[in-house]
């Protein structure tokens, strides 16, 4: 699977949350991840929620032609990790 992401959302992104797009990719890895269309964005958008490092991450992407876009990461909060565990996203 190919990724790809702006540089400049990459710093701020490691900035805001502390984790740069290069580790997010990870949760790609997880054989449990979940994968849920973003109703709340007006554009297709899906997150993906898995494991990367003992740790649950939400990783925004949208469909590019033969890439994912990553477009933001963060640590997953309480009720995404509740929904993680329960397969309740």
């Amino acid at each position: 699977m190919l990724f790809e992401w702006d540089e400049h959302k990459n710093r701020e992104n490691k900035r805001k949350h502390g984790i740069a797009f290069e580790e997010a990719v990870r949760v790609f890895a997880d054989p449990n991840l979940k994968i849920v269309l973003d109703s709340e964005e007006s554009e297709i958008r899906w997150h993906a929620v898995g494991f990367a490092d003992k740790m649950l991450f939400v990783v925004f992407t949208e469909r590019e032609k033969n890439a994912l876009r990553i477009i933001s990461a963060r640590k997953a909060t309480k009720r995404e990790i509740y929904g993680y565990k329960n397969d309740d996203l």
